[in-house]
């Protein structure tokens, strides 16, 4: 039998006029408090679908479009800050031959290690991208200087070098070349890219497992090259 409503259990009276209205309150704020829940969820679940937009399902590094958006962010705080903004584009060296050795699935475990150790050794800030195959940005805010970014891209290189990835009861080593590149004047994102590709590129020609820095009117000059120049 189901309960008589509360309004016929109470009777009429001031007394009870008032026990009324406060369970007519506890019930609407049950009723508020499940709704608050809901939007949360509802919140969560939305931002989820965004950053999986924005995300290399593979390797676990952003994507070209995470890319973008990060640089249109960090292009505002250029703009009304003056802040410096670098970028170290790299290429795992070699990785065709490395598939083709050890096969598609040892690969895919490679550039998964590869963004693992590159997360490991940037700040907090500082964000990895897949934009090709084996192919990848790692986007530098607030580096006011090309020297700065070097520091950064040698480091990365030798931890890159140095690791072991683990895989089906084998070690799997790898080497990339990079190429550093800093904003400047107009330029916007695809020729930062660029800059920064042209640099990796000697890199490779070089004998690969190399930093070059793109430098302005002098072009792609050896890491060690520019930091002698102090």
């Amino acid at each position: 039998m189901n309960p008589k409503p509360i309004e016929r259990r109470l009777g009429k009276g001031p007394a009870c006029g008032v026990v009324l209205l406060r369970h007519k309150l506890k019930e609407m704020g049950a009723e508020l408090s499940r709704l608050r829940r809901s939007l949360h969820k509802e919140k969560e679940r939305r931002v989820a679908a965004e950053r999986a937009t924005l995300a290399d399902p593979l390797t676990g590094a952003f994507n070209r479009r995470g890319l973008e958006q990060k640089f249109g962010e960090e292009l505002s705080k250029v703009k009304r800050f003056g802040r410096g903004l670098c970028i170290v584009f790299f290429d795992v060296d070699n990785f065709k031959a490395f598939n083709s050795m050890h096969g598609q699935r040892a690969g895919d475990r490679v550039l998964g290690g590869i963004v693992e150790c590159v997360k490991g050794n940037l700040r907090q800030y500082d964000s990895v991208h897949r934009i090709g195959g084996e192919e990848f940005v790692v986007l530098l805010p607030e580096t006011d200087s090309l020297r700065n970014a070097t520091i950064v891209a040698e480091r990365l290189r030798r931890r890159i070098e140095e690791q072991g990835i683990d895989y089906d009861g084998k070690v799997l080593r790898a080497s990339v070349s990079m190429g550093v590149a800093m904003l400047s004047g107009e330029d916007g994102l695809q020729q930062l890219i660029d800059n920064a590709n042209r640099a990796e590129m000697e890199a490779k020609k070089s004998g690969k497992n190399r930093v070059f820095v793109f430098s302005g009117e002098e072009g792609a000059v050896p890491a060690e090259e520019y930091m002698k120049k102090g």
